[in-house]
């Protein structure tokens, strides 16, 4: 017998064709009166039900679609990714599962995918973990992507002040300080500033009348020569 709650589970899910096809559970379903809902596999991956997934693969006829490796990494449901690789040899996946995993901070997820899955990811994979400040991310990525990271990568922090990151960025590559820091000015990182300032004396001198306005009104004066 299934538990209850993963009756109630399953039904949010099948169509009324697939619901039909299920004997006596669609007996059920008539003497509750559910209102069937016409949703896809795509949602139950999305929304992480496991247990939902594996029913309904196991005794309807609906099977994985292109996007349940991507949603699962992209939504951090690990155990769910796990279980489709293994089970699903010839499952579809591409460089976008690592990157929206990256994008949405699932470190676990990006670190399985490296270890297990040869897709990798796209050149913009540090560009988006700078983006989104996760500096752990940003670690992993650098130490095992290296090179995926465009022209942009420090725009995102930037824009942001993330300092935390540019701090690691800083200390930990060749990018031009100055650069950094005319970024920085350029796109009022407060935060950012000082700290570059304050640790590497740089000032700032190509401004327009607007930049000195709002580096004056922000007790920034220091910086300009």
């Amino acid at each position: 017998m299934l538990p209850q709650e993963l009756k109630d589970e399953i039904l949010m899910y099948l169509d009324f064709e697939t619901l039909s096809s299920l004997g006596d559970f669609f007996l059920y379903i008539q003497k509750r009166k559910y209102v069937l809902q016409e949703e896809n596999i795509d949602d139950v991956v999305w929304d992480g039900k496991f247990n939902t997934l594996k029913w309904i693969l196991k005794h309807t006829s609906q099977n994985i679609t292109k996007n349940t490796l991507k949603f699962s990494a992209e939504r951090g449901h690990l155990e769910m990714l796990k279980w489709v690789h293994y089970n699903y040899p010839h499952a579809i996946c591409t460089e976008s599962a690592m990157d929206r995993a990256i994008v949405n901070g699932h470190l676990e997820v990006v670190r399985w995918l490296h270890e297990n899955r040869t897709e990798g990811c796209s050149p913009n994979a540090m560009d988006f973990a700078a983006e989104r400040g996760n500096l752990e991310m940003l670690k992993f990525l650098n130490e095992y992507r290296p090179d995926c990271y465009t022209d942009l990568f420090l725009i995102g922090p930037i824009e942001r002040d993330h300092l935390d990151i540019i701090k690691w960025v800083c200390q930990n590559s060749e990018f031009d300080l100055q650069k950094i820091f005319n970024a920085a000015v350029s796109r009022r990182a407060i935060k950012i500033i000082h700290w570059m300032h304050d640790t590497y004396n740089l000032t700032f001198s190509s401004f327009n009348d607007r930049e000195y306005n709002w580096l004056v009104e922000n007790d920034l004066s220091n910086i300009v020569v």
